[in-house]
């Protein structure tokens, strides 16, 4: 199980062609290590770091999600 803080986001009004960054926190829960692919599906319109991750047991990292 993985835990999204926060669990939507919101990037308000934002001006076109001006870039703007959100975050999100990612959480495995689980007992195990996880690896997660993450996949971009709007590519021309968002740009998502990092693309993959390795999440051991309680483990957070955090993917930023820019506006382009």
């Amino acid at each position: 199980m993985l835990r999204l803080e926060p669990s939507n986001l919101n990037f308000g009004h934002v001006p076109p062609k001006t870039p703007t960054t959100n975050s999100i926190c990612i959480t495995n829960t689980t007992v195990a290590p996880l690896d997660l692919a993450l996949t971009n599906s709007a590519p021309n319109r968002y740009e998502l770091t990092p693309t993959a991750l390795h999440l051991q047991h309680n483990e957070t990292a955090t993917v930023k999600l820019t506006l382009r």
